[in-house]
């Protein structure tokens, strides 16, 4: 007949504890939330822009969240998104060059997004200044 030692008893609820916490499943990574057809609001955990998109983040590295449009469509006025003066980086997988500005309704420097392209980081100089994205 097999006897369970009194240090043996002790590690079996230790044992179980460790098993539940390997065995539990990680949270489901934050998804974008649609705010309108064709715009996503980017959570701050994901670097991933969706194929089809333009996602522009507030910060370097594609971090920080932000936004994403699909191909074709253009925002005139970052305000209306809570994210004037905001972008630090940049995706582009759509199949369109777009263009970001650094005034509401096109207006001021323009910037060239090549489709298929990124940047890690903005010129320090015209970081924090978007406020307008089209095809162009």
């Amino acid at each position: 007949m097999l006897s369970i030692t009194r240090h043996a008893r002790a590690l079996v609820p230790a044992a179980a504890c460790l098993l539940a916490v390997v065995l539990t499943p990680a949270p489901a990574a934050a998804q974008p939330e649609m705010i309108t057809p064709g715009l996503l609001r980017l959570p701050a955990q994901t670097d991933n822009c969706p194929d089809g998109y333009l996602c522009v983040y507030r910060d370097i590295g594609h971090g920080g969240g932000g936004f994403a449009v699909n191909g074709g469509r253009a925002l005139n006025d970052f305000r209306g998104i809570d994210f004037n003066d905001h972008m630090s980086s940049w995706i582009n997988e759509t199949g369109s060059r777009y263009c970001w500005y650094e005034h509401i309704n096109y207006n001021g420097t323009r910037f060239g997004m090549t489709a298929g392209d990124h940047s890690h980081a903005v010129n320090p100089e015209n970081n924090d200044v978007a406020s307008a994205l089209e095809p162009c």
